[in-house]
């Protein structure tokens, strides 16, 4: 599934953010070519990286399926959980990982994630070198293999990871206003999990798709809802268990409409809803 990043210290563990100063630490200038950089809410960053940096991190591999080709292979690369705990120093409040990619894909993701299945920023398939790409051990690990969202969170062509507050970001941005239906509210959830790593709305999204501001009035409900059904994301990567039906196409049409009719959120952040916060946010819409 080719969608959709970056460590830490002084944040909570509460946060899921580990708390450390210690371990490799990372450089300002990339060795060779430049394949990734680490920004955001890190503390002496950016960092820049080439192969060689990457090579000198802590490195773990495993065998998993591609989601997009269905095929099984080694992934060998960068431990991501050692690297968030031990290398990097976030900065108060950061608690989402956000990954970018070279087709402008962002995907959010939470250190919870990272704790529980332990992915890769894999620079190697099967010995050959490959552009960095976030994989995920499905082979072993009964929960993902489960999980249908798990499709959603792998994310080819790595260029960045950067550390950001949720709340005070993309939060704020994707929060339903108040008053907003059900719906709308239901929408919200639907359009992190599903949407947000390839389209913007309003301050918060990646940009592989168009930006979906002004999208609900300028299709209106039945041609915002037609065109999430036939997006190809679900033909190509998702299949039907989580492609979406005219219920989920109706709530993510009333989320986008409410937030285009509100405009930007300028109240300080609410606890709810939750459900955009949670693990597997990723991409996907119209």
């Amino acid at each position: 599934m080719t969608k959709r990043w970056v460590v830490l210290a002084a944040v909570a563990v509460g946060a899921g953010l580990a708390v450390s100063c210690s371990g490799p630490r990372l450089p300002a200038t990339a060795r060779g070519e430049l394949l990734l950089t680490v920004d955001g809410k890190v503390r002496h960053g950016p960092f820049r990286l080439g192969r060689a940096d990457l090579e000198a991190l802590p490195r773990a591999a495993f065998r998993a399926v591609d989601p997009a080709s269905g095929l099984e292979a080694r992934y060998e690369g960068v431990a991501l959980q050692p690297l968030f705990a031990d290398a990097l120093e976030a900065e108060p409040g950061a608690d989402t990982i956000l990954v970018r990619t070279e087709d402008k894909e962002a995907l959010p993701l939470s250190p919870v994630l990272l704790r529980q299945y332990r992915p890769i920023l894999a620079d190697r398939i099967d010995g050959a070198p490959v552009a960095p790409q976030l994989a995920w051990p499905n082979v072993d690990q009964q929960g993902i293999r489960r999980d249908p969202r798990a499709a959603l969170w792998w994310a080819r062509k790595v260029v960045g990871l950067e550390l950001m507050a949720w709340d005070k970001g993309w939060g704020r941005a994707l929060r339903p206003p108040p008053g907003a239906s059900d719906a709308a509210r239901l929408g919200a959830g639907q359009f992190a999990l599903r949407c947000t790593a390839c389209h913007r709305l309003g301050k918060a999204g990646g940009e592989r798709g168009p930006a979906l501001d002004g999208a609900a009035a300028r299709l209106g409900r039945e041609g915002f809802v037609a065109a999430v059904r036939r997006h190809p994301l679900w033909q190509e990567r998702l299949g039907t268990e989580l492609a979406p039906g005219d219920d989920v196409a109706a709530q993510l049409h009333a989320f986008v409409e409410v937030v285009d009719l509100s405009g930007p959120s300028d109240e300080p952040a609410q606890p709810e809803p939750r459900e955009p916060r949670g693990p597997g946010r990723g991409p996907s819409a119209p």
